[in-house]
């Protein structure tokens, strides 16, 4: 029990991996450093205009190598650039901690702050898809299911019969089977509806136009394609 099960579990799956970013505590400290800077850059100028005044010769260049505040601001938007989390994992996490309270409760708090919390591994290609294909699966608990999408070190590492661990590369394989099913279908189906129709070549155009846009609609939703590869792929 405690943070070595907690710890253990969000190890488990990189969809678990979350963290919370304390987006306001970083803006914060930072707001806190930057007021700091500002009196000391106000000392630092009446410093050189004494100088100026007293004894030019002592203004002198100096370079200071501490750069804790530069740092600061590098980490900060190293964390900001960091995803949000899949809903269904951070859900995932709340879940198991809500129905095993591994910590107390006073400690556990930091669960509730759902808008702040980032992943810290990247998601799946199709990350939505993959965790629909993942839902689909845990609907479906038999022992061919988790025997076929499952590794043995997987199923050995939880005795939780609510905890459902998959093989990324094994659900990967059958996200790609099923992209590659649906774009077959996109593309050939049009084909054979022209090739067997005899309308006019208004509903042929109809018909083409239609299945351009699906096909487009599915490169956008099902892979991270960018917008001029979605246009490329769409004027092939």
């Amino acid at each position: 029990m405690g943070y070595p099960r907690l710890a253990s579990f969000l190890n488990s799956d990189d969809n678990f991996l979350i963290c919370r970013r304390f987006g306001v505590l970083h803006n914060r400290v930072m707001l806190y450093r930057q007021d700091e800077l500002d009196q000391l850059e106000a000392h630092l100028m009446a410093l050189d205009a004494e100088d100026a005044d007293e004894d030019p010769r002592a203004l002198m260049s100096r370079k200071r190598d501490d750069r804790r505040e530069d740092d600061l601001v590098f980490r900060a938007r190293s964390m900001t650039s960091l995803q949000k989390p899949m809903g269904r994992n951070y859900t995932s996490v709340f879940n198991w901690m809500y129905h095993n309270a591994p910590l107390c409760e006073p400690e556990a708090e930091f669960i509730k702050h759902e808008d702040d919390f980032v992943a810290l591994a990247d998601a799946q290609e199709g990350g939505w898809f993959d965790g629909f294909v993942e839902d689909i699966l845990s609907m479906m608990p038999c022992r061919v299911t988790r025997l076929l999408f499952s590794t043995p070190a997987q199923r050995a590492s939880t005795a939780d019969s609510l905890v459902y661990l998959y093989s990324k590369r094994r659900i990967d394989t059958l996200v790609r089977l099923l992209i590659t099913m649906l774009a077959v279908a996109l593309l050939m189906a049009p084909v054979v509806v022209l090739f067997r129709a005899e309308e006019s070549d208004a509903i042929k155009i109809v018909v083409v136009l239609l299945f351009t846009v699906f096909f487009s609609v599915a490169l956008s939703m099902f892979t991270k394609a960018k917008r001029q590869e979605v246009f490329a792929a769409t004027a092939a």
